[in-house]
């Protein structure tokens, strides 16, 4: 029904959603671990939330401006960057804990994983 190159954007920008949700708790969870980078990103000041937007938006920004080529390259490397900035930035969740953060991890999941658990009949709709 579709053709392949609509299948193959929708099979890539599901493996970019994962693998950049994968990086961010990778990035989060390495942050927490570690009490220098977490007191740096924990900080109540005008200035450290200032800097968090800036980098925030300043990877972001980057991150759209470069052009796209296939492979592993500029644009991946951004968008990497972008990803444990983001990891940084939520690293402070985690002293919420509980079961708040376990019910958004488990909705990401379901999100990921329904797409990937897809028959091919449904698969062939998106």
């Amino acid at each position: 029904m579709w053709q392949d190159y609509v299948k193959a954007r929708i099979r890539d920008t599901y493996m970019y959603f994962g693998g950049g949700i994968i990086v961010t708790a990778a990035t989060a969870a390495a942050v927490f671990r570690s009490p220098a980078m977490l007191n740096l990103v924990a900080k109540n000041s005008w200035l450290a939330i200032g800097a968090t937007f800036a980098a925030i938006i300043g990877t972001n920004m980057i991150t759209h401006s470069i052009p796209y080529s296939p492979g592993f390259g500029t644009k991946q490397l951004a968008w990497l960057t972008h990803a444990a900035v983001m990891g940084a930035v939520v690293a402070p969740l985690c002293f919420i804990g509980g079961p708040i953060l376990m019910r958004a991890a488990w909705y990401t999941a379901g999100i990921v994983g329904g797409k990937l658990c897809l028959s091919s009949e449904l698969a062939s709709l998106l």
